[in-house]
């Protein structure tokens, strides 16, 4: 292993190591947490989870959309506002019949 200047040791396992296992345990909760209400006819937001999963979120879901191919996009207005004309919406997935 090689040691820089500054007397780290580049390749040693450590926090970071701890780290990713911690992160492929999320992604892994995420995923599942994602097939599930899917496959129990619902849909999925990433304001359904924690903000700090939310990149999990994105991760997990396009894995999720290569294994199910009918998982299909879509909108859900949040809130809207007439008087300025304003309508915040986010992207929900939920599965849909064959086309």
């Amino acid at each position: 292993m090689a040691t820089s200047k500054r007397g780290f040791t580049r390749g040693q396992a450590g926090e970071v190591g701890k780290a990713k296992s911690t992160d492929l345990e999320i992604l892994a909760e995420v995923l599942d947490a994602i097939k599930a209400r899917v496959m129990a006819g619902g849909y999925v937001a990433a304001s359904d989870f924690p903000v700090a999963h939310r990149p999990f979120f994105w991760a997990a879901i396009t894995q999720v959309r290569d294994d199910l191919p009918n998982l299909k996009p879509g909108w859900r207005t949040v809130r809207e506002e007439h008087l300025n004309g304003l309508r915040l919406r986010e992207r929900i997935y939920r599965l849909r019949g064959e086309s």
